[in-house]
């Protein structure tokens, strides 16, 4: 912190850190210096285990109830205070620990969304976190890097960067590598050989090493680093649950006083005003008012890990993601990132006798011209001098040409050594490659401009030097120019056998490669698949950059109606015509997207953006949802998952990704297609999962709905009638214990996505649930009222006996029909959405609630705690008679009031 790295020498700098500026630290030594440097520079708050508790037991019915245990154990009802206690006490720990998973998860997702850095250890590249790095890294820098660390510039080309002085102050800097300082500078500002932390990359690229890390930076040790502002939208569906389940268990607890007075007045006396307390408020809080949105964010996070897996991972910033995921009903496409796999691939080569390569029949030019593409992929894979361009830009399509051409390059090295190699920068575009042939000393220039050919006076002809006319040369321009007009890329090579003609402009045309970015082969699949949910795909090409630059833009495959900004003026129409119908815009600005997304928003629908480069910073009418391609590298450690850590990974930055100040703005990133994977794939992927978090989510509210009727009947009316079978202590057992089961259960469903259809949001429930669901309710409370007066008529009728078994009857029947409403609800969903695989969780609840039972019987003090002591095998046969009486109504009934899915 306080050495004055700007005054010192590079070598006196390598020296003191121990580092070497050309091949970087070992990554052994980057290892064990990063345990030594402290606390990153980009903070995400976590919140404290004990913040989480508090959150749980802000819930007030679950106060209410543990003053209710209190009380009870005071007037001396042992087994029904310590029952409620203990129940209580169980949800809460298991609820707590399923909170404290999901929000360091979420927390660790935010490493997603930091910055990355190149850095070079070992001599090769490696993309890592910003908390990987170190001092003593040699880094690579480029537009767009955000600064997670203080470095001393080693290199640098036309660099201008956004230096953060404070927090409020935010200035546009020039660097460079050899600027002199004073030595009594204290102000950033005037210290242009230094990169401070907390800066961003504007123009130009560098090399640098690291000098300061963390809190040891300059703005670290000011502010601490950058505290990023975490999420804290609830999703729309954990809003609208504890909506109606506070609603439903405020009503019940309205109804104590009423309910109790009728309980005292019918049942004389044998009902107490503390059974019926206790068990109307735990049934109240049964509803999970609090705790269920604590606790079903475990639905959230089983799908954000979800989209970690697989092929087509996609990394969700928050929770309230899926929410937008599942809201987007159009995706505007605004460049290639979700198209295109970012890869240079050879296309064709260009020669001045013409005609492209042939497999089969590859002339003396083109053999010519893959020797020289092998010398240049050789040198350039070998420097990791930063220009303009990433390191080995071009290894795809060069290795693609060279296995074409059937070059040896292995014996391209002893013939020819090459002698240095100087990288392209901002000023002179064209990379140099010196190398000897014999005794004759060559000079290879490669650039990606049609205008080198102009300065070429000879060319090569059947693998011989010719003379080159004016004509010849007019066509080659006129086919190199086709090429960058369709918006493909190319490599022109030019020869100079003396530096003297170099510096005249008389230079020999070797050939030029035609390279251009593979287009996703599953994009119209995924379009496809994305229409049956509901969601339109929309591309924009040829958008009218502005300030950008004016390279032509890939092109999205769609095969549908498409229509240019000149259609709509020509017709004197709003560029908003027919929209929807249109699924390629051409040639558009960004205004006229700000207007489209105005649209959409004005008819109630809402966009999702995917684009990798800085223009969606144009759009002042921002998106619902903006998505990036982006590299994901990770690794999940801890017991609870609580971090992801980044995985150094050797890298030859092929596939372009978005640049680091974007990634920081991302709700989504998605992986560049790849192998019949990633891109729109990904983002296909992504929705999926949220619409998986909806359909499980749904699923458990109709099982919480329908067991709360059936924990009412059971429980409450026999009170009605003077005797109170169960009580708060079964209730609860039932529902904090089970639910909290089928909770699980529900959250680890995984539907099919070929089926979905468009999933409605989860709110169209809750306007009115008993309505919506009524045949559901109406079959599990027949069941329940099966269950209580059932047992009353056989024992009258006294054929299986005197019925002695009240309390056992109700409470085993009352974990049946638990098991079957969640059996019942998942197969509905199963068949609405397409198959289930096997769900662990139900089957383990299930043997759970047998398990249980049976331990109640065999174990007499446990038995005791829940008053279950005996029952006759005919009454435990019988109590799959309201089961069956259940199932039977769900299969006739059970559709009746449930809207179908539009």
């Amino acid at each position: 912190m306080n050495e004055k790295w700007f005054s010192i020498d590079i070598s006196e700098i390598e020296k003191k850190l121990k580092t070497n500026a050309a091949s970087g630290l070992s990554p052994r030594a980057a290892r064990s210096r990063r345990t030594k440097s402290g606390r990153g520079f980009f903070i995400t708050p976590r919140r404290s285990f004990g913040s989480m508790v508090l959150d749980i037991f802000s819930d007030f019915a679950l106060v209410l109830l543990i003053i209710s245990s209190v009380v009870a154990l005071c007037f001396e009802e042992y087994a029904m205070g310590v029952g409620i206690l203990v129940t209580v006490m169980v949800n809460v720990v298991v609820t707590s620990l399923l909170y404290f998973r999901s929000q360091r998860l979420f927390e660790s997702l935010e490493t997603f969304f930091h910055p990355s850095v190149t850095v070079i250890r070992g001599g090769r590249a490696y993309s890592v976190d910003s908390e990987s790095v170190v001092p003593g890294d040699i880094v690579l820098l480029t537009a767009g890097d955000v600064l997670s660390f203080d470095a001393r510039l080693i290199t640098s080309d036309k660099l201008k960067v956004a230096v953060r002085v404070d927090r409020d102050t935010v200035v546009e800097c020039e660097k460079l590598a050899h600027g002199v300082v004073r030595d009594k500078e204290y102000d950033i500002r005037n210290m242009p050989n230094m990169l401070h932390a907390g800066s961003v990359i504007k123009e130009g690229s560098a090399r640098a090493v690291v000098t300061a890390t963390g809190r040891y930076t300059y703005y670290g040790a000011m502010t601490g680093g950058v505290v990023l502002k975490p999420s804290h939208v609830v999703p729309r569906g954990l809003l609208a649950l504890k909506k109606y389940c506070s609603a439903f268990g405020f009503a019940l607890m309205l109804a104590i006083l009423p309910f109790s007075a009728l309980c005292l007045l019918f049942s004389h006396d044998k009902v107490t005003l503390l059974t019926v307390f206790t068990s109307v408020l735990a049934i109240a809080a049964s509803s999970m008012a609090g705790i269920s949105c604590t606790a079903c964010r475990v639905f959230f996070e089983k799908q954000a890990r979800q989209t970690l897996v697989g092929k087509d991972p996609a990394a969700v910033r928050s929770e309230d993601v899926m929410d937008r995921l599942l809201g987007a009903e159009y995706v505007f496409l605004l460049d290639g990132s979700a198209t295109c796999d970012g890869v240079l691939h050879l296309e064709g080569a260009l020669c001045a006798e013409g005609g492209a390569t042939d497999k089969d029949s590859i002339n003396a030019s083109v053999s010519t011209l893959g020797e020289l593409a092998a010398l240049y992929d050789s040198a350039e894979s070998r420097v990791l001098t930063m220009g303009i361009h990433s390191p080995g830009r071009y290894s795809t399509a060069l290795s693609e040409f060279i296995e074409e051409t059937k070059t040896d390059a292995e014996a391209l090295k002893i013939r020819c050594t090459v002698t240095g190699y100087l990288p392209g920068n901002l000023t002179d575009k064209t990379d140099k490659l010196f190398y000897l042939d014999g005794d004759i000393r060559y000079i290879l220039n490669v650039c990606s401009s049609a205008d080198a050919v102009d300065g070429c006076n000879r060319c090569v002809i059947g693998g011989e030097i010719s003379s080159f006319s004016d004509e010849e040369k007019g066509k080659i321009s006129a086919e190199l120019l086709k090429c960058h007009r369709r918006g493909k890329q190319m490599l022109v090579f030019t020869l100079s056998d003396n530096v003297a003609a170099d510096v005249d402009g008389k230079s020999i045309f070797a050939g030029a490669l035609i390279l251009s970015q593979k287009n996703d082969s599953g994009l119209g699949r995924a379009a496809s698949a994305l229409a049956l949910r509901g969601v339109k795909t929309i591309s924009f090409v040829n958008i009218r950059k502005e300030s950008f630059d004016n390279r032509s833009e890939i092109p999205s495959p769609m095969m549908a109606t498409s229509a240019s900004l000149f259609d709509f003026e020509k017709a004197g129409l709003p560029i908003t015509h027919k929209f929807g119908s249109i699924s390629t815009y051409v040639g558009l600005s960004a205004e006229h997207i700000d207007k489209l997304i105005e649209y959409a928003h004005s008819i109630n629908k809402r966009v999702a953006v995917v684009c990798f480069t800085d223009f969606y910073k144009k759009l002042r009418k921002k998106p619902d949802l903006f998505v990036t391609s982006s590299e994901l590298q990770y690794r999940f450690t801890g017991r609870f998952e609580e971090k992801i850590e980044a995985i150094e990974v050797s890298g030859d930055a092929e596939s372009l990704s978005c640049r680091q100040d974007i990634k920081s703005d991302a709700d989504l990133m998605i992986p560049r297609p790849s192998k019949n994977g990633g891109g729109l794939s990904s983002l296909l992927e992504a929705v999926g999962s949220a619409q998986t978090v909806y359909a499980n989510l749904s699923g458990f509210f109709k099982y919480l709905l329908c067991t709360q009727f059936v924990r009412i009947f059971m429980v409450l009316l026999p009170m009605l009638f003077g005797e109170a079978h169960l009580d708060a202590r079964h209730a609860l057992f039932c529902g904090f214990i089970i639910d909290l089961f089928a909770l699980v259960a529900f959250a680890f469903e995984r539907y099919s996505g070929n089926s979905f259809g468009y999933i409605k949001r989860i709110e169209d429930e809750f306007f009115a649930p008993l309505r919506s669901n009524f045949g559901m309710i109406a079959a599990a409370s027949s069941g329940a009222l099966c269950a209580v007066i059932l047992p009353h008529i056989v024992g009258a009728m006294d054929f299986m006996g005197r019925y002695l078994y009240e309390t056992e009857y109700l409470f085993v029947s009352m974990l049946l029909l638990h098991l079957g409403i969640m059996y019942c609800i998942r197969l509905s969903n199963s068949r609405k959405y397409g198959s289930a695989k096997r769900n662990v969780f139900a089957i383990a609840l299930s043997v759970f609630a047998l398990v249980f039972l049976l331990v109640c019987f065999a174990v007499r003090p446990v038995g005791a705690l829940f008053y279950v002591v005996d029952i006759s095998l005919p009454y435990l046969i019988m109590t799959l008679v309201p089961l069956a009486v259940f199932l039977l109504l769900y299969a006739v009934i059970g559709k009746l009031g449930i809207v179908e899915d539009k």
